[in-house]
This record gives structure tokens, C-alpha cells and sequence, in this order.
């Protein structure tokens, strides 16, 4: 997601990315995970758990943007 040289120029991601670089990919892999479990739910048809899929992916959103994007 970010690669050697993406810290220059304008950006909305905060310094401390770099100093916590395992925190954000860990974050960034728990988006991934939280995404494709929403994909499953929504394919089921089930909308309750379609909802609490959703909620999950948007929780890991919110996580690292909190602390990692600047606003």
C-alpha cells in the first residue's frame, strides 16, 4: 500500500505511519480479512449478518484512519 518513497510529496497519511509500519500492515491485513468476510456474508443473502459484516469492515477503517491519516 505504501511503497519506499510514497512518505514524499503531499499526503494524507500522518508521520507516526512510518515509525509503526508492522501496526499499520497489521491493520491494513485486518481491512482485507473484515472485506473478504463481508463478501461472504453478502453472497449468503443474509442481511443481519450482511449488517454486522459491514460494521466489522467499517470498525477497521476507523481504526487506522484514526491513527494514521492525517484529516
Amino acid at each position: 500500500m505504501f511503497p519506499p518513497g510514497s512518505d514524499k510529496g503531499k499526503t494524507a497519511a500522518k508521520e507516526v505511519i512510518w515509525a509503526n509500519f508492522p501496526d499499520f500492515t497489521a491493520k491494513a491485513q485486518g481491512l482485507q480479512a473484515s472485506a473478504q468476510a463481508l463478501k461472504v456474508a453478502a453472497a449468503s443473502g443474509d442481511k443481519a449478518a450482511t449488517a454486522k459484516a459491514f460494521g466489522a469492515m467499517a470498525d477497521s477503517c476507523k481504526a487506522c484512519h484514526q491513527r494514521y491519516r492525517s484529516e
